[in-house]
C-alpha cells in the first residue's frame, strides 16, 4: 500500500472532521511497527504531542494537532507496507473501563 493509498484510507469528509473537532472527540491511536529504529522514531513523536497510555497507544487531543496533520506526520515515519497504524474516534459518548493494577488503587 503507498502512502497516498493509506492517507485516502482514514480521510474523513471535511464536515466531520471539524464536528469532532469542535467537540472535542479525541483519537486513540495504536500501532505496530516492524522496525526497531521506526518504532523509536514514532514513539519519541508520539510522546512530544499525545498522552502514552499504553506502549504502543496513545491518546490525541485534537485541539492540540490537528487529526490530518498527525496523520501526514506518520506517514512520514512508517513503512505503510510493514507498519500497521490505528486510528479510533473517541467521542463524548464513548466509555472506558479500566482492569488491572493501576486502577486498583483508584
Amino acid at each position: 500500500m503507498t502512502n497516498t493509498e493509506a492517507r485516502h484510507r482514514i480521510k474523513e469528509p471535511r464536515s466531520a472532521q471539524n464536528n469532532s473537532e469542535r467537540q472535542g472527540a479525541r483519537w486513540l491511536v495504536a500501532y505496530d511497527i516492524a522496525d526497531a529504529k521506526r518504532l523509536k522514531r514514532l514513539g519519541r513523536y508520539m510522546g512530544q504531542v499525545a498522552i502514552r497510555l499504553q506502549l504502543s497507544v496513545y491518546l490525541v487531543d485534537p485541539s492540540l494537532i490537528p487529526i490530518q496533520e498527525l496523520v501526514s506526520n506518520i506517514e512520514q515515519i512508517i513503512d505503510a507496507s510493514e507498519d500497521d497504524v490505528r486510528l479510533y474516534r473517541l467521542t463524548s459518548r464513548s466509555r472506558m473501563w479500566g482492569l488491572g493494577q493501576q486502577f486498583e488503587n483508584s
